[in-house]
This record gives C-alpha cells, structure tokens and sequence, in this order.
C-alpha cells in the first residue's frame, strides 16, 4: 500500500467516525426532546384529570371519576414512551 492509499484510507476511516458521533449526537438530541415533550404531555393530562368526587359512597368508599379522554391520552402517551424506549434499546 502506497503512502497516499494509506493516508485516504486513514482519512475516510475519520470522516465515517465524525460522522457516525455527529449522527449519534443528533439522535440523542432529538431522543432527549421526544422524552421532554412526552414527560410534559403526561403532566399536563394528570393535571387536567377530574380531581375525585365525594357525591356517592359505596362500601369500599366514595367514587372517584375521571375523564376518559385522559385516560385514553395518557395511555397514548405512555405506549408512544415505550416504544421509543424499545427503539433506543435495539
């Protein structure tokens, strides 16, 4: 192998390396900004569900209602965690 052959291997070698750190970089970035906007989005739903009633009573004690929208939102939420989660793990 020439000088020159050894040198543009070396070089191509460096490049796919920073390429790869910037790749993996960016990956992270927008991973850590997903889990951001979903932390907040569960916040924002837990805060906005119906706080519990006292109207009724049953043996096991008072009702407690909550929207089922939240509770769909949140479940939403939560599985769109997960599988962010299982992609960064694979």
């Amino acid at each position: 192998m020439t000088a020159k052959a050894i040198v543009n291997t070396t070089a191509n070698t460096i490049a796919k390396a920073i390429v790869k750190v910037i790749a993996i970089t960016a990956k992270a970035k927008a991973t850590r900004a997903r889990n951001k906007a979903t932390t907040a989005r569960i916040d924002r739903i837990l805060q906005s569900s119906l706080p519990p009633t006292t109207g009724s009573t049953s043996p096991s004690g008072p009702s407690e209602t909550v929207d089922p929208n939240s509770v769909v939102e949140l479940i939403i939420a939560r599985v769109g965690k997960a599988k962010e989660v299982e992609i960064i793990n694979r």
